[in-house]
């Protein structure tokens, strides 16, 4: 006797769990056009409703998957190439939602149920970044960059893999799982990136969010091998322009305000200025970052 459903998508045997699956939904729908369930509607429903939950439970087991895939036990080439079978294999099973309105054979958009999987699974990535910080360094300019630069290594470490192990993998199958990964984590950085913006202070703490956006996200070396193959398609703004701009002029209002400071406690240093332009001196923080990166791609 074969292994049930169930046991198959426990052993994640995808594909040979989903053809049983296809095999009982053929069954059924030929039972009810033959009116076998005439007399005994609750008979079928409860068939019917065997096979769905069966169906959602290689949803589930298609999640968990992809959960696990940046995980630290490494790139299951083989699982993901059934994954991605699966998908494939119901969507030519489903192609259509039927006439009739049955529900057996109604399409499972497993494809974006996987998506949704890849975006929740960047999405959880992005925010381990900084967990392990403490609390007095988590609030001031160097926890910040550390946070940063924390989030960066991260990013780009799981990129990289995405690239070089988890698409080869997809790619048999036609799944753009590199377009995927990339929007997902942008998405997520963005998200990231958003919620620091509203609580960053101070001119150090601004400046050094700015920085990284645009020089350190926005470089072109951003993954550190050139070699990569990128898209060449354009990805949303990193920061919302409102956002941008707000902390462009809270870094400039910072600066212009230290300069007032400066020249309160020393009147000198304002005529020495006035002796060569009419501009207040400027602390030496190096060029802010420029807005153009706004719009473009990130690396």
């Amino acid at each position: 006797k074969g292994k049930s459903v169930a046991d198959l998508i426990t052993e994640r045997k995808l594909l040979t769990a989903f053809e049983q699956l296809q095999h009982l939904e053929a069954r059924l729908v030929a039972e009810k056009a033959s009116h076998t369930f005439e007399q005994d509607p609750t008979g079928f429903a409860r068939r019917a409703m065997d096979v769905c939950l069966h169906y959602d439970g290689l949803a589930a087991e298609i999640a968990a998957i992809v959960r696990e895939t940046l995980g630290p036990d490494g790139v299951d080439a083989a699982a993901l190439a059934e994954l991605a079978q699966v998908v494939r294999a119901e969507e030519e099973a489903h192609p259509t939602s039927p006439a009739d309105g049955d529900f057996l054979r109604t399409p499972r958009r497993w494809r974006q149920h996987w998506e949704d999987a890849v975006r929740r699974s960047a999405q959880e990535r992005v925010q381990q970044a900084g967990a392990g910080q403490a609390p007095e360094v988590a609030g001031g300019a160097s926890g910040l960059a550390q946070l940063l630069a924390e989030l960066g290594g991260l990013v780009r470490r799981d990129l990289q893999k995405v690239q070089l192990e988890v698409q080869p993998a997809y790619v048999a199958a036609g799944f753009s799982a590199w377009e995927a990964y990339l929007r997902a984590f942008h998405s997520a950085v963005a998200q990231r990136l958003q919620e620091l913006a509203h609580d960053a202070r101070g001119c150090e703490q601004l400046y050094i969010l700015l920085d990284w956006a645009a020089n350190v996200y926005g470089s072109p070396n951003f993954l550190g091998a050139p070699d990569l193959t990128l898209s060449t398609e354009p990805l949303p703004p990193l920061l919302a322009p409102e956002v941008w701009a707000r902390l462009e002029n809270d870094y400039t209002s910072f600066l212009e305000t230290q300069d007032r400071e400066l020249l309160r406690w020393h009147p000198g240093a304002g005529s020495r200025a006035a002796g060569k332009d009419a501009e207040a001196p400027r602390r030496d923080t190096g060029p802010l970052p420029h807005a153009a990166v706004r719009g473009r791609f990130p690396w």
